[in-house]
């Protein structure tokens, strides 16, 4: 079976469901993970990594003479990448910071809801390639 980024999006607004802090903390997890999934599997160009795929990708998307030769206006791409730093320091709190007090529904939802614009976004970004 394959896995699609819209399926780490729709486990995360599972995991909101649960209503509880795991579930909160997962939310951010699976969503930022449905963006780095979604994003990476449409650059083109992005020479393959060893290790800390993650940091790379943010780099990629934020310098023009790397992804120069994508067919996505540079300017919105250096914008995804800062986004996309951050939604990454929430997944890495979510994560690893057990003793972190910020995770609540609220929180969880604004990232959750960040992060379906920055995907719908990313999506019509798509559609709209000047190759």
């Amino acid at each position: 079976m394959t896995i699609s980024s819209q399926d780490f999006l729709d486990s995360a607004e599972k995991c909101l469901c649960n209503d509880d802090e795991i579930g909160y903390r997962n939310a951010v997890s699976r969503g930022y993970y449905a963006l780095y999934h979604e994003i990476s599997c449409r650059m083109t160009y992005m020479p393959g990594y060893q290790s800390n795929h993650h940091a790379a990708l943010i780099d990629y998307l934020s310098k023009n003479s790397l992804h120069k030769n994508e067919p996505f206006d540079s300017v919105k791409l250096k914008s995804l990448s800062g986004k996309l730093r951050k939604l990454r320091l929430d997944r890495n709190e979510a994560d690893y910071d057990l003793d972190c007090l910020r995770f609540n529904r609220d929180m969880a939802e604004q990232s959750l809801t960040q992060i379906r614009n920055i995907f719908k976004d990313f999506k019509d970004m798509t559609y709209s390639k000047t190759a």
